[in-house]
């Protein structure tokens, strides 16, 4: 006597890939809400919870003073592609990732900054000014 058919099998198989990937696209569409209108307090909120990629926030965000006021700051982060999907991003993983990659877009792209003697992206240094200035 059989306990499970071929079909029933096949079936069961289906459902369950059919219900794994609707949770997945539910996920997704979660995760990646956007903003309606984003002001810098909320970004340095949002961004805060990034600021373990940064490397010495509170010493970069103490001697970096390129910044300017924190809508200029805010502008110059979402002129960089991958941080206005990290500002748009509702999940924190998803922001942590987006925050990396740009980091690394930077250094490969050059575009660094020497802050009190430390070589940082230029993406780590606005983050850090930011997030200092809120959080």
């Amino acid at each position: 006597m059989r306990l499970l058919s071929r079909r029933a099998l096949l079936w069961g198989t289906v459902g369950t890939l059919g219900a794994v990937t609707a949770l997945g696209a539910g996920s997704l569409v979660a995760c990646n809400r956007r903003l309606a209108e984003a002001d810098p307090r909320e970004a340095a909120v949002r961004l805060a919870e990034a600021l373990p990629e940064v490397f010495a926030p509170r010493r970069l965000a103490a001697h970096w003073h390129e910044g300017g006021q924190p809508e200029a700051l805010l502008q110059a982060l979402q002129s960089r592609p991958a941080m206005r999907r990290a500002l748009a991003a509702d999940c924190p993983a998803s922001r942590r990732a987006l925050v990396r990659a740009e980091i690394a877009a930077d250094f490969a792209a050059g575009d660094i900054c020497i802050v009190d003697r430390l070589v940082v992206s230029r993406t780590e240094a606005l983050v850090a000014s930011l997030c200092r200035r809120y959080v």
